[in-house]
């Protein structure tokens, strides 16, 4: 008998972003996907309504607040 299977590397979510993240007023922010195991797809949710499946996504955050990033 032969079993083959193959094993998909478990991916660790993780970003950071290239712009100041604090601050008066609107805010335009890039990320940078720093996520390990290989994704092959991204789906980001800015917690301001908007989502993209970008790599490394900009998000502009209109109202000053704490946003979560997922």
């Amino acid at each position: 008998m032969l079993v083959s299977f193959s094993a998909t590397p478990q991916v660790t979510a993780d970003f950071t972003t290239n712009t100041a993240t604090s601050g008066c007023g609107s805010q335009v922010v890039e990320f940078e996907d720093l996520s390990t195991g290989s994704p092959t797809s991204w789906l980001w949710d800015f917690g301001n309504g908007n989502t993209t499946n970008l790599k490394h996504p900009v998000a502009i955050f209109s109202t000053p607040g704490v946003y979560d990033i997922v």
